[in-house]
């Protein structure tokens, strides 16, 4: 079978990844790359041995038959490489969230699926194996009747300031968590009630902390912590939990405790041996298990594990987050027409 011809746009850290990722595919050829900032594209071609751009629609006028594309650019400017990779042709799997403007959310997950194209959307706990086993666990009943969900992704200070305000943390990584949360209730999200703070990173216009709780359509409630503005801590700089409780008993995943440590006079610093490991060589966890099942799922006419749908809930649960931070009440998961457990 010819390997899927691939294509990413956006090559930031996120999307140089996705490229490695795609270079070391069994079952991939990973044809161009294509950055607005032309030293970068440059940069990772010449790394890869692909061809660079900085149009997208050059780049799939000059190179015929991109199969699929990995969409990585920052999280307001997805609209327009998604119709230019549809207007191509080219399945789509698109970096969380779908987009910060729910029109323009809804608008890509319908531009799609109108088009038969396969959406897919990079929401990599899925594919990290402790919090696939939570789900696993809950799914086959180990935990009884879930009675609520706790989560926390917390985030050293240097975080908001790489992005400058461009996006509150909910949709940096709360999301990962909502999806999460989605995928194991396997129930509409129905309401939100959040509460954040401003004050180290009033400046830029983001919340320093924000706690929502989530009330679900079967009375699950659940709760996400989301803070960036903690100093540089030596040890633990970030802190994640996972947390199902049900009627007869509880999974938990301590996402952050990866067993793998380097200690010197002045630093401890834990190594990432689950998402985005170099293994001899090999790119390998959690984001090259999405991006495989992507391309299986393309090569075998299936829905990728996490589907534009499931990226549109999670989006819209965010969105719900935000827009109670706004008006200080509960609201409503807008949920229109489209998208999400039903």
């Amino acid at each position: 079978m010819e390997p899927i011809r691939v294509a990413v746009i956006g090559v930031g850290w996120i999307g140089s990844l996705y490229a490695r990722i795609v270079s070391q595919a069994h079952n991939a050829e990973l044809t161009a790359v294509c950055s607005r900032t032309s030293d970068t594209a440059q940069a990772v071609a010449k790394e890869l041995h692909t061809v660079a751009y900085t149009d997208a629609r050059v780049m799939f006028k000059e190179q015929r038959g991109i199969q699929a594309t990995i969409i990585a650019t920052p999280e307001p400017d997805h609209l327009d490489p998604v119709r230019a990779a549809v207007e191509a042709g080219s399945h789509i799997l698109l970096e969380k969230p779908v987009a910060t403007v729910m029109s323009e959310a809804r608008q890509i997950v319908k531009l799609v699926r109108d088009s038969g194209l396969t959406l897919g959307v990079c929401h990599h706990l899925r594919f990290d194996a402790r919090y696939a086993a939570i789900h696993d666990a809950v799914a086959a009943g180990d935990v009884g009747d879930i009675v609520h969900i706790y989560a926390r992704r917390f985030l050293p200070l240097w975080s908001p300031k790489h992005l400058n305000g461009r996006v509150e943390i909910t949709y940096w990584t709360g999301v990962h968590d909502l999806d999460m949360m989605n995928w194991i209730i396997g129930q509409r999200a129905l309401r939100v009630t959040a509460r954040g703070r401003k004050n180290v990173l009033r400046e830029m216009g983001v919340h320093d902390v924000i706690v929502s709780i989530v009330e679900y359509a079967d009375g699950t409630l659940a709760v996400l912590e989301n803070s960036w503005a903690t100093p540089t801590l030596q040890g633990r700089p970030r802190a994640y939990i996972f947390d199902v409780r049900g009627t007869k008993g509880s999974a938990e995943v301590s996402g952050y405790e990866t067993g793998a440590q380097v200690y010197t006079e002045q630093t401890a610093r834990a190594i990432d041996t689950f998402h985005r490991a170099n293994l001899n060589g090999v790119w390998v966890g959690a984001y090259r298990e999405l991006t495989l099942n992507y391309l299986d799922a393309l090569l075998n006419s299936r829905s990728p594990l996490v589907t534009g749908e499931d990226g549109l809930a999670s989006t819209l649960v965010a969105d719900a987050i935000l827009r109670s931070l706004a008006s200080g009440r509960t609201e409503d998961v807008d949920w229109g027409d489209l998208g999400g457990p039903s």
